[in-house]
């Protein structure tokens, strides 16, 4: 998830486990000409195989064995699709707390990664399909139901306009519900047009700022959408 160099020739590596949830990890000699191999084990985003020394009382640990669980075949070679998994680590950063195990989420995220490396099918929903799937792990899905425009506060929709800003208008929440419906299983099923897409995506990041605490701004935003444009 993150990688921050640590004395001259180790780095500090903030893992997100199926176990522990989130940790940080100690790896020694990596900075070095021999250590440059185990270097790339930890690249953001990499899915891998861990055995480390856990400490209950939290703190940094250290990691005893280190490989690939699945090596990319796509994503290191193409644009679009190692933009989308900058962009879900940045979100994924920001929505997961240290020490907080959540096997479902975990296993979400693996698989989706898993996916966006070997699909060939159409990615521009993606990052809807994403962003939509991981509310249902945050206790903040939006449950399918009739209603002109969609609460961005209290994740619902209405017949009646909120007596706030924070709402989806009539074109957006149909947009939303369309994606929500039953059958759509798939992000390639999501016609949506260029347009649409971008502004469910912005609706989708606020929607995750109210619900969400110290969320903040998602950086990588504006380069996601120049990749899709």
């Amino acid at each position: 998830m993150r990688t921050t160099r640590y004395g001259d020739t180790s780095i500090v590596v903030q893992v997100y486990t199926d176990v522990f949830g989130l940790q940080g990890y100690i790896v020694n000699g990596v900075r070095t000409v021999k250590g440059k191999g185990k270097a790339s084990l930890y690249q953001h985003g990499n899915l891998l195989e861990m055995v480390v020394y856990h400490k209950e009382q939290g703190g940094l640990m250290r990691v005893s064995e280190c490989a690939f669980a699945h090596i990319y075949e796509q994503l290191p070679f193409q644009v679009v699709k190692g933009g989308l998994l900058l962009f879900y680590i940045e979100i994924l950063n920001k929505i997961i707390r240290e020490g907080e195990a959540q096997p479902d989420l975990f296993d979400f995220v693996y698989e989706s990664f898993i996916d966006l490396d070997q699909t060939d099918k159409k990615i521009s929903a993606h990052p809807i399909w994403f962003l939509l799937g991981m509310t249902k792990y945050l206790g903040a899905y939006p449950h399918y139901s009739a209603g002109c425009y969609f609460d961005l506060q209290d994740g619902v929709f209405t017949d009646h306009i909120p007596p706030h800003l924070l709402y989806l208008d009539q074109a957006q929440t149909q947009s939303l519900r369309y994606c929500l419906e039953p059958e759509l299983r798939n992000y390639d099923q999501l016609n949506l047009t260029t347009l649409n897409r971008k502004k469910l995506l912005h609706s989708l990041i606020s929607y995750y700022k109210h619900h969400v605490s110290d969320f903040g701004e998602i950086k990588s935003l504006d380069v996601l959408e120049g990749l899709f444009r």
